[in-house]
C-alpha cells in the first residue's frame, strides 16, 4: 500500500507541474491580451493579478477553461497528493 501512495503523490506532482505550466500559459495570454506587455510585468510583480486572470476572463468573455485549468487542476492536484499522503502516512505506523 505504501508503493501506491507514494505513485499517486507523483502522479499529484506531475499533473500539479501539467496545470500549472498550462495555466500560467493561459494566464499570460490572456493578460498580454488585456493588458500588453506591462500587463504582464505588473502580473509577475503583483501577486494578486494572476490568481484574478481567470475569473476576469470568466466574467468578461464567459470562457471557463482558465478557471477549469487554474483551480480545476490545483484541486486535482491537490487530492492526488493528499491521497497519496494519507495512504503512506497511515501504512507508516
Amino acid at each position: 500500500m505504501i508503493a501506491i501512495g507514494h505513485v499517486l503523490q507523483s502522479l499529484g506532482i506531475a499533473v500539479g507541474i501539467v496545470f500549472g505550466l498550462w495555466a500560467a500559459y493561459i494566464d499570460f495570454k490572456i493578460l498580454v491580451q488585456v493588458a500588453g506587455f506591462w500587463g504582464v510585468v505588473l502580473g509577475i510583480f503583483i501577486p494578486v493579478i494572476i490568481p484574478a486572470v481567470p475569473i476576469y476572463a470568466l466574467i468578461k468573455w464567459g470562457d471557463w477553461l482558465p478557471i477549469l485549468v487554474n483551480y480545476g487542476g490545483l484541486l486535482i492536484t491537490i487530492g492526488l497528493f493528499g491521497l497519496g499522503h494519507l495512504i503512506t502516512k497511515q501504512n507508516d505506523t
